[in-house]
């Protein structure tokens, strides 16, 4: 995979099932972290990056918004997925010892609406 162009799918169709192990962990803790190890000393980042499109492609319950590198150097990625009713921020760092790290922020329409709340700006 080409470094500089990362994995971008935008605006494709990814599929699979609101059940599948990934996608529940995440809607649970709002959020998780896991490490993807690069043997060869390189950035962790791309093979990481492919993995989690995957994971979205496999389902059939959203789309992929964006994604890109977040800076010049490689080492942070990110993509937006998006569902009916709700929203996947994800981002995949360089780890600095030869792995990487993902995190996914899991947002849907009732926790938009309360932060919208929180802020006085609900309706």
């Amino acid at each position: 995979m080409d470094k500089d162009a990362g994995p971008s799918l935008a605006g494709a169709p990814i599929g699979g099932t609101p059940g599948d192990l990934a996608y529940s962990e995440a809607v649970e803790s709002k959020g998780f972290a896991s490490e993807t190890e690069d043997p060869s000393g390189t950035s962790a980042v791309p093979e990481a990056a492919a993995s989690l499109v995957r994971e979205y492609e496999q389902r059939s319950d959203c789309v992929l918004v964006r994604s890109g590198y977040l800076d010049l150097s490689g080492q942070v990625w990110s993509m937006v997925v998006e569902g009916a009713g709700w929203v996947d921020v994800c981002i995949v760092q360089d780890a600095n010892d030869g792995t990487s790290e993902t995190k996914v922020m899991h947002m849907d329409v009732s926790e938009w609406a309360a932060s919208l709340d929180a802020l006085g700006l609900g309706g």
